[in-house]
């Protein structure tokens, strides 16, 4: 069978392999449309663009979305999302019990793997039964407070290695199964910008998460990369029975 672009112009096809969406003797030509704007009726696949016939409209390709720190917090909402809308999902957590506990709670086709960033040596292995990537998020993060005035120096260690070497690790341990239409998002958080008491290594390093997007995307262009930077989330259970927690205090550049 072929898949005819609706743009109009210049055609090229090319073979792929379905496989899951279509059956494996099956083959999609597909048409290489790299950077153009996809037209009604279209679907997007892998980066390219096909428009397939009527009868075979609705969600055929299956994503695989990858959520390193998806047992808690931010990043289990984002794989609940993805796992919602019908993905193949993958959430990390630092042990294999758990991961496959809150697997068990998202649903779908959620699986549980067992990551430690802190430990980015053994990251490669842990990750080698991945096939393939399409929405890569990491928002892995070292829990705690940590001030000049009473400095943990192991714990700053452990957290900057997670936070920084541990997600450049974890980029490029999957890098050579990323999908043509594959994308990377990084968490960091707006203590970059608004400091707080105990926030010493959680500012620096996520001000570093922005500077690792910038070199992330010349280094794995032309795949997508993106930073996420929330603000604290003051009834979260992180927060909400911390005494004057970051968002009851007024940001400098806010004062008069």
């Amino acid at each position: 069978m072929i898949f005819r672009s609706a743009e109009p112009g210049p055609e090229q096809f090319l073979p792929y392999p379905v496989g899951r969406a279509f059956g494996a003797r099956d083959v999609l030509y597909r048409r290489f449309s790299e950077g153009r704007r996809k037209p009604p009726g279209t679907v997007c696949l892998h980066g390219v663009l096909y428009q397939p016939p009527a009868g075979l409209r609705g969600p055929l390709i299956v994503t695989t979305s990858i959520t390193v720190g998806g047992s808690s917090g931010l990043g289990r909402a984002v794989a609940q999302r993805f796992a919602d809308r019908g993905d193949t999902v993958i959430i990390t957590s630092r042990t294999t019990a758990h991961a496959d506990t809150v697997a068990t709670e998202i649903g779908g086709t959620t699986r549980g793997m067992a990551v430690d960033l802190s430990r980015p040596e053994t990251i490669a292995a842990a990750l080698v039964d991945v096939r393939e990537v399409d929405n890569l998020v990491i928002s892995a993060i070292a829990q705690g407070v940590n001030s000049l005035a009473d400095f943990d120096i192991a714990e700053a260690i452990r957290a900057v290695t997670i936070k920084l070497v541990g997600y450049t690790e974890t980029v490029r341990a999957l890098r050579d199964r990323f999908t043509l239409d594959a994308s990377v998002v990084l968490f960091g958080g707006l203590a970059k910008e608004r400091p707080y008491p105990g926030s010493t290594m959680v500012t620096a390093f996520n001000g570093g998460i922005t500077g690792l997007v910038k070199t992330l995307a010349v280094e794995i262009a032309p795949h997508r990369v993106n930073a996420i930077h929330p603000g604290v989330v003051g009834d979260s259970p992180k927060w909400r029975d911390v005494p004057d927690h970051p968002t009851c205090r007024v940001p400098l550049s806010d004062a008069s």
